[in-house]
């Protein structure tokens, strides 16, 4: 699930300015600002992950995901308003609209798949737990691919429109 985001952040970690303009630099500031944010969302997204597999294989209590759950519905909620308040740089209508649909699809996904895992108990069975972890994996996979490859179309679009490149 979470290995397309790496693979993606991966792929455009680094990127240098060919030219050093002022509006360059600001569309490359501009690409490093949605990184962060997409990286974050990774980072947190992974914070729960561990903190599912720590609860599963150990104490079962598993109302203990509700802290993480909810940090990373924050960081959602906080990077969709920031997302939303940003000003364009050089043409980013497009990718800055692909990062917020993902933001926004990553808030359902939390809600819908993320939430049932707090209502186990410590008598649920293995079944149950692999249910709804293929749910979650199934769910992210399909959604978080589409977004992706857009994402990463657009973003390879505004750094051709704007002079960078990726090293």
């Amino acid at each position: 699930m979470r290995s397309l985001v790496i693979a993606f952040l991966f792929a455009f970690v680094s990127f240098t300015a060919s030219s050093q303009t002022k509006e360059n630099q600001a569309a490359v500031t501009f690409n490093n600002k949605m990184i962060d944010m997409l990286k974050g969302l990774n980072d947190n997204g992974k914070t729960w992950v561990e903190a599912y597999t720590t609860i599963r294989d150990n104490t079962k209590n598993f109302a203990e995901l509700e802290p993480e759950r909810k940090n990373l519905q924050n960081y959602i909620d906080t990077n969709l308003k920031t997302l939303n308040a940003m000003k364009d740089v050089g043409g980013s209508e497009s990718y800055r609209a692909a990062v917020i649909h993902f933001f926004e699809v990553e808030k359902k996904l939390v809600a819908e798949t993320f939430v049932p895992f707090e209502k186990l108990k410590k008598t649920s069975s293995k079944e149950e737990t692999d249910k709804l972890w293929n749910k979650l994996s199934v769910e992210a996979t399909k959604q978080e691919a589409d977004c992706f490859s857009k994402i990463k179309d657009l973003q390879k679009e505004y750094a051709e429109r704007n002079d960078f490149v990726y090293q």
